[in-house]
């Protein structure tokens, strides 16, 4: 396979690149030719505050005049500076058009070009969020949280958290292109630049194509997210190129297959790196609110006019970190509700062709939230979007005709996810009785450019693939006295802990709910349940390998809301009973041993709103006769 970096055409220039901070240089299949920068142009101030859109031009068949029309009305209606240059250039330029035209390919029009040889489909691979975390680097007041995770994440545990599972990814699928959606290290765990490093050199180790995109962590990092751009440009097979627009790298890569370009993708930086450091937001066009800038969005939009007016097949995708919040939307055909319960699509027995994938989290931090880059898309006929973001997504499914798709997050840093022996996921740091969840989506392209159905890949399991209907055990029923999980919903269990239903000896006379938090997380009783009652009662059993402490203070805690139902004593916080083995009181936690304790929740009336079982990080325990009377 080659991979060319073509040089720019005088039109093409003044076409698509009035920002570009360096021309394109040639790519072969050995080495990446850089060609010499050229004085970028001054990147004007933006409203940086606002998400900005501008109208397509007509029938996508605009001359660069009406192009330029259109990005001075943007201005003119957000109030922001915009660069709105003349399009077509100098009147030498416009004289030469014509001759210019007649050699100019569709290749020509794009920053980058992968070729890949006739009668074979392209594979890409979609990696995101790898967000490497060197917990030596640990800030004064910013603890890598929580001390148990600081040796996970230590610098020599980059293989076994990420390198060993990616290297497996990307040998297995042999892709011709790598996509990677942003949070590519934890920045603000990485000010000496080291874990972006040993990235980059781990990436350019396959020889393969990588086409980056930040995320909303990179440029917490001290370097500087010039300095990272730096890194990228100079990487033989990295495909990045820093504009003078707003947000860092923003840049096109082509695919081209028996003389035609049959994909273009468009990789944008989504912005909203709220804790980008002072070197990052010392190059004037940094944004820390997320969201795309008017001059991004203006780019883009000179640039499709261009290329589907010198190639209207061409197919369009767009890739960046965060979501749009049509993403939401397209989830609701499968009972998708804000903070509802996780769907595993791969399970469902009724799902639409070509969708799958797991939706774990909440669509938070969501942008374009008025839908109008997401309606500019669907009229220049963009037929899929490619996204990270939030680790506990891997959906993939199609909705009004495009494409929605969050990569599989690719390596075991900050949250990601996991599976029990029953099939079911959760989402946590660390759970080191399930088996982790990371890798990448693949997907190949047909012969015109169409993408075909995805899959997952998950590094670990046999081929990368996982059976979801016959590959786990089924659950057993154990009976447990008191409170239960089920329909009436009375018990209730957040992402980071697990349940379980055990037999605590081997003569099974004696049963329990097993709760184990990888993060520290909550099992909730419902509120309801406690109106008009006296006392709850639990009995517990902590064993002696659960030394993690809540708050520095508990083994675990109950977390009752409001708070002033609880008034704080002893140096706990209001709206807590702390359950420790430091404790010289009714609450003191005997390890290995059943203890019953009695809460009194006469006062709590009709205004209790939370009342919960609250886990430490690490610990497991057992609960069994949760009773309300």
């Amino acid at each position: 396979m080659k991979y060319l970096r073509l040089l720019a055409l005088l039109l093409t220039i003044a076409l698509l690149m009035p920002f570009a901070a360096c021309d394109k240089g040639s790519v072969s299949n050995t080495n990446i030719e850089k060609q010499s920068t050229p004085e970028s142009e001054t990147l004007n101030e933006t409203n940086t505050e606002s998400e900005v859109f501008t109208e397509p031009a007509g029938d996508n068949e605009a001359d660069s005049e009406q192009t330029s029309e259109i990005v001075s009305e943007a201005s003119n209606e957000s109030g922001s500076e915009t660069h709105t240059e003349t399009l077509a250039g100098t009147e030498t330029e416009t004289e030469n058009k014509n001759e210019t035209e007649s050699e100019t390919t569709a290749m020509d029009l794009v920053d980058f070009v992968v070729s890949i040889e006739e009668g074979r489909e392209p594979v890409i691979l979609h990696i995101t969020d790898t967000q490497i975390i060197d917990a030596t680097q640990e800030r004064a007041g910013d603890p890598v949280f929580g001390s148990t995770m600081k040796p996970f994440w230590g610098p020599d545990k980059l293989e076994d958290r990420c390198f060993k599972q990616l290297r497996e990814t990307i040998n297995a699928t042999k892709p011709d292109l790598i996509i990677f959606t942003g949070d590519l290290v934890y920045g603000k765990w990485d000010d000496n630049g080291s874990c972006f490093l040993a990235l980059v050199e781990f990436m350019e180790s396959f020889g393969i194509p990588w086409a980056p995109v930040f995320g909303n962590h990179d440029n917490e990092s001290k370097m500087g997210v010039d300095w990272q751009c730096e890194q990228l440009e100079k990487a033989e097979n990295c495909l990045f190129l820093q504009r003078n627009l707003t947000g860092n790298g923003n840049y096109t890569v082509g695919i081209e297959q028996g003389g035609k370009l049959t994909r273009v993708f468009y990789m944008l930086d989504s912005n909203g790196c709220g804790g980008a450091s002072d070197a990052s937001m010392a190059n004037g066009h940094t944004r820390k609110n997320a969201g795309f800038g008017n001059d991004q969005l203006a780019w883009c939009q000179r640039s499709m006019d261009v290329i589907k007016k010198a190639s209207p097949d061409t197919k369009i995708s767009y890739a960046f970190h965060i979501q749009l919040s049509v993403f939401a939307k397209g989830f609701e055909k499968y009972g998708y509700v804000q903070g509802g319960d996780r769907i595993n699509i791969d399970t469902l027995t009724e799902k639409y062709d070509g969708d799958l994938g797991y939706i774990g989290a909440g669509i938070k931090s969501n942008i374009d939230t008025d839908e109008k880059v997401w309606n500019m898309l669907k009229r220049y006929g963009v037929d899929s979007i490619f996204v990270g973001h939030e680790h506990s997504n891997n959906a993939s499914i199609v909705y009004e005709g495009v494409r929605l798709q969050y990569g599989q997050k690719s390596s075991e840093y900050d949250r990601y996810n996991f599976v029990d022996k029953y099939g079911e996921i959760s989402t946590a740091q660390r759970d080191p009785e399930k088996t982790s969840l990371v890798g990448g989506t693949v997907f190949t392209l047909a012969e015109d450019g169409s993408i075909n159905t995805p899959w997952i890949y998950y590094a670990g399991f046999e081929n990368g693939q996982i059976d979801w209907e016959n590959g786990f055990e089924k659950p057993v029923d154990v009976p447990v006295n008191g409170l239960q999980f089920g329909t009436d919903l009375t018990l209730a269990a957040s992402t980071t802990v697990s349940a379980d239903t055990v037999w605590i000896d081997e003569e099974q006379t004696v049963s329990a709910y097993k709760f184990s938090a990888s993060t520290q997380g909550k099992v909730y009783v419902n509120v309801e349940l406690l109106k008009n009652k006296s006392t709850l009662t639990f009995s517990v059993l902590v064993p002696s390998t659960s030394t993690g402490k809540f708050s520095g203070h508990a083994e675990f805690a109950i977390r009752i809301k409001p708070d002033n139902i609880e008034p704080g004593k002893d140096g706990i916080n209001a709206g807590h009973i702390m359950y420790r083995s430091t404790a010289n009181d009714e609450y003191k936690v005997y390890f290995d041993e059943w203890r019953t304790y009695t809460v009194d929740i006469s006062g709590f009336g009709e205004t209790c709103t939370e009342f919960a079982f609250y886990v430490a990080t690490g610990n497991t325990i057992y609960i069994k006769d949760i009773i309300i009377e």
